[in-house]
Parts: C-alpha cells; structure tokens; sequence
C-alpha cells in the first residue's frame, strides 16, 4: 500500500472550495480546482514515496513487470458547475454499508463502504485499486500485516499483490479498481448480476 498525492487540475471552471474541503485543506484555495486526479496519467501522476523515495505512480506502474493498470487513470473527482444526474447504487456486503456503482466500463468499477467500526474485508474487485477516505478514518490492512491509516482527504494506492485487505474504522472510503472483466469480480460480481 502507498499513500498518495493526487494532483490538482487547476483548469478556470474549477471552484475555490469543494475540493479543497473534500481534502481537508484551508477555504477558498488560492486558484481554482477542478480536478483530483489519483492514477498513473502522464499529464499529472499522483505522488508516493516507495523505499524512502519519492516517485510517482506512473514510474511505479512503468516499472513492474506485471503492468497492474493497463489504462492511466483510476480515479478522478471533479468539481463540474453542471450537475450530473445522480447514479442509484447495488448494495454489497463489506465492512460496514457497502454499494458497487454500475459504470460504463466493464473494466471499471467503484465502490462506496461507509465503515462502521467493525473490521471485514474490503468488498472490491481483484486487481489494483485506489482507495479515497472522503470522511473520518480508515485503518487498512493487508493480508501481510502491512496497514495504513487514512484520514478525510487522504488516498493510497493498493497494487494487485495487496490481497485480502480489511478495513475498519467510521470513515467513508471510495474504492475504484480496474484490470478485471465483470464475470472476474468474483462471487460478488456474480450475486450482483443475478439480481439484474
């Protein structure tokens, strides 16, 4: 698990204050901020420090032989002036409320978990994932005993060798994962679309 610093966009449409509230940063921000990218994208990749380093995700993913994300970006947040139409989740089982969005990419998908101080695993796809704490804390760990804590507005990135994560704590945390087809969710994924 990395913890990492998204990038800002700071594109003119932006607002001055949802984003940096969302991260728990001083209101109004100095310029606007229209975006939070968390991924790999050439044109902002996130920050980490991996072996007391600093580096990026995109050299961390250029760098692994196995290419866990075969696309740039895996999470992006954006503060639009024009509201979109509100998506109705399925709820899912995890630790503590738990509901997977349908997205419009098979190999996509986005999970919200509002903890509830219990400790379960973390119901999301097999694969790399970015895990985003938009309330309270989260107290990730992995099956290895490594853990990381996230406050609100922090974020981390879990490769696909991070299996088995749990997660416990009263936080809020949205988890986009990539790199699996529908039918390689596994039994969640299969529960989910018998019920469509």
């Amino acid at each position: 698990m990395d913890l990492l610093q998204p990038i800002i966009k700071p594109y003119a449409w932006g607002s001055h204050d949802a984003l940096a509230r969302l991260q728990g940063r001083t209101t109004p921000s100095a310029g606007p901020e229209a975006e939070l990218w968390m991924g790999a994208h050439p044109s902002g990749p996130a920050g980490l420090t991996r072996g007391g380093r600093a580096t990026t995700l995109l050299d961390v993913v250029a760098g692994d032989p196995r290419k866990e994300v075969n696309v740039p970006e895996l999470l992006r947040i954006t503060d639009p002036a024009v509201r979109v139409p509100v998506i109705t989740p399925t709820s899912v089982g995890g630790p503590g409320p738990t509901w997977l969005y349908d997205c419009p990419v098979a190999e996509f998908a986005l999970y919200r978990t509002e903890l509830d101080g219990t400790c379960g695993p973390l119901a999301t796809a097999p694969g790399p994932r970015i895990a985003f704490c938009v309330g309270g804390t989260a107290l990730l760990r992995t099956g290895d005993g490594e853990q990381l804590r996230l406050t609100a507005g922090a974020s981390c990135f879990l490769s696909a060798s991070d299996e088995d994560v749990l997660a416990e704590g009263d936080g809020t945390l949205f988890v986009a994962a990539v790199g699996t087809s529908p039918d390689e969710h596994g039994p969640l994924a299969q529960d989910l679309s018998s019920t469509k």
